[in-house]
């Protein structure tokens, strides 16, 4: 294993044609330097780590080199080499972000005064060019206004929103683009065969999604791999480094969120931070996971970066989740704070936990149809209107989507057809059509609740008169619902569903009552336990139901 040099500037492109990821920018810097239109001030911009002082350094080299070819620097003459070694007189680097005051840009426009004392151009590199101050924005913004002809200003940024317009305007803007992970995989591969290192083919895979874009990191993650242990760099031995799980474990964890299980999920978790998982690392991990899941379960698995061995696996694990299912638990993972340290896991067991209580409460069809067999209390003692199944499937799903997606919908005032007319086809039709209403109305995003999954509870539907009268089996869910149509809108898109799936201009008022329970007899009066707090002088404030077991 070879090694000189940390490996970022080691490895630093050093002609235009060794810059990754970057070829648009590099043509037109190449072209205007073949043709000999130079600008005198360009406008870098970009995430970290994507070229920026790289380009800036290799257009040093070109727009003074004698033996240019094609644009590129030749690498072998005086000003080329005392760029790469870094005591070229004529370009000088300035980090704004410890000099940003006005002084130091009035002497660098004193400076820009005086010719270049061996090359053709004096190039002046402002990193972190947002850093500046407003007084120092506006003493730079004269010499841009007329600069000498021998001076090149190159603004580098990863921030340019705050830059004012006055600065841009002036410069020829090139924006950096996240580098692609296929791209930085093959730079590391090749950074490894040439320092002679055995590398894990999945290192290269942790190293770039751990770097988010930019290949300065990744090289830097690789070197730090490399140096700590040595060749072969095995999988094991990176995550041990970067305190991330073994994506199994991480996938594993999903799996169990995604089933619903809460015990299994907080084991694995919790056995992950004993292990010394860095929680934060974790949590992006997940999210990473899910948002692959969340791509393939809407038909995108080609924009899945994983081998095709693990987009398989992702497919097989969520083949019967659905996909608001997903989608909640990606939420409420990826609303995480991370910019904060976790040390504990209690973050992330809260967000477990509410992703799974909401996709039950979306997803409560099993459990509603379960608890209609085993408790009792489900039935109701009202003869006249008829039971409805809570969780039916729509008729035509793609109609129910139409309608979830429609927004301020007029309400259907035609007075044709039998529906309109006769009160027991209105009622027949609107217990025919409830299933695809309670499909539509889940899909519409509420301002509070989701009305179509607290709909799943409403086991009685009838009209009187204009009305809309609907009992529920649970107090928390007709009071929650009545919260939400108190909301004008969520009224009125509740009913322009319902008119629009019908077929008919069904109710104008909404009513909800809750259901007498057979099984119910036994008041709390007729408890041992409470007559005798009665007898002490005690009153019944509040009557709650009594959780499943």
């Amino acid at each position: 294993m070879t090694s000189s040099g940390v490996f970022y500037r080691k490895w630093r492109p050093q002609t235009f044609n060794d810059l990754v990821g970057q070829e648009p920018i590099s043509r037109a810097i190449r072209q205007a330097i073949i043709t000999g239109n130079v600008s005198h001030a360009y406008l870098f911009c970009g995430p970290r780590g994507t070229g920026k002082t790289s380009t800036a350094r290799i257009f040093t080299k070109a727009v003074n080199c004698v033996n240019t070819t094609e644009g590129n620097p030749c690498n072998n003459c005086t000003i080329c080499i005392s760029v790469n070694e870094g005591n070229a007189i004529d370009l000088l680097e300035l980090d704004t972000a410890s000099n940003r005051g006005i002084d130091e840009i009035k002497s660098i426009r004193d400076k820009a005064n005086y010719a270049a004392l061996e090359s053709r151009y004096k190039v002046y590199v402002l990193d972190e060019a947002h850093m500046l101050t407003r007084e120092a924005s506006n003493a730079l913004l004269k010499t841009l206004e007329e600069p000498p002809a021998h001076v090149i200003f190159i603004l580098a940024t990863t921030e340019p929103h705050r830059l004012t317009n006055t600065i841009i305007s002036r410069c020829q803007r090139f924006d950096f683009r996240r580098i692609s992970t296929k791209i930085m995989v093959e730079r590391l591969r090749k950074i490894a065969a040439a320092e002679n290192v055995s590398v894990d083919e999945a290192v290269f895979d942790a190293i770039t999604r751990q770097s988010t874009g930019s290949l300065r990191d990744a090289e830097t993650l690789l070197e730090q791999a490399i140096t700590s242990f040595g060749s072969p760099l095995t999988i094991q031995d990176v995550n041990m480094l970067l305190g991330l799980a073994a994506d199994e474990r991480v996938r594993d964890l999903i799996g169990h969120i995604l089933a619903g299980n809460v015990t299994n999920s907080f084991k694995l978790l919790n056995q992950l931070s004993t292990e010394g998982t860095d929680l934060v690392q974790l949590q992006r991990q997940m999210v990473d996971e899910l948002r692959d899941m969340l791509l393939i379960k809407f038909g995108g698995s080609e924009l899945v970066v994983q081998p095709s061995e693990i987009v398989e696996k992702q497919s097989h694990m969520i083949m019967n989740i659905e996909q608001e299912t997903i989608l909640v638990t990606l939420r409420a993972i990826g609303q995480i704070n991370s910019r904060m340290d976790m040390p504990s896991t209690l973050p992330l067991e809260l967000a477990i936990l509410s992703s799974i209580q909401n996709s039950s409460t979306n997803n409560s069809s099993d459990n509603l149809e379960v608890d209609s067999v085993s408790n009792p209390l489900k039935r109701s003692t009202v003869e006249t209107p008829v039971r409805l199944n809570p969780n039916p499937e729509p008729k035509n799903e793609s109609l129910a989507i139409e309608i979830a997606n429609t927004s301020n919908t007029n309400y259907k005032n035609t007075d044709s057809g039998t529906s309109q007319g006769n009160p027991r086809e209105r009622d027949s039709t609107l217990k025919e059509e409830w299933p695809r209403i309670i499909k539509a109305l889940s899909r519409i995003k509420a301002r509070r609740f989701n009305m179509g999954a607290l709909l799943r509870d409403c086991w009685e539907v009838d009209l009187d008169g204009e009305t809309l009268r609907l009992g529920f089996s649970h107090r928390s869910h007709m009071e929650r619902f009545m919260d939400e149509i108190d909301n004008p809108e969520s009224k009125r898109g509740l009913i322009s569903t319902i008119c629009d799936i019908a077929g008919t201009n069904l109710p104008v008022d909404v009513s909800c009552y809750l259901l007498n329970r057979e099984g119910d007899a036994k008041k709390p009066k007729d408890n041992a336990l409470v007559q005798a707090a009665i007898n002490l002088g005690g009153n019944i404030v509040e009557e709650r139901e009594e959780l499943p077991q």
